[in-house]
């Protein structure tokens, strides 16, 4: 059985190992969020310095898929 990971980095502020790094902070935390009845990845995790990270749903993307993407201080 094979498994991927996807993770897209919406700001070019965040290395690729930092958005590892945050990645490796949700997938430890596990899945607690469901959606259609299927075990997700939390949704929303917001970390210091405005850095977000989103649960793509995997019924779509047949893998687990994450968006790093960073505030601008106005929200």
């Amino acid at each position: 059985m094979s498994r991927r990971i996807i993770i897209e980095i919406k700001d070019d502020s965040v290395s690729e190992e930092k958005a590892l790094r945050y990645v490796t902070h949700v997938v430890s935390q596990g899945r607690i969020s469901k959606t259609k009845g299927v075990p997700q990845y939390c949704f929303l995790t917001t970390f210091k310095g405005g850095i977000n990270v989103y649960a793509r749903e995997k019924y779509k993307t047949k893998a687990d898929s994450f968006v790093i993407t960073k505030s601008n201080g106005d929200e």
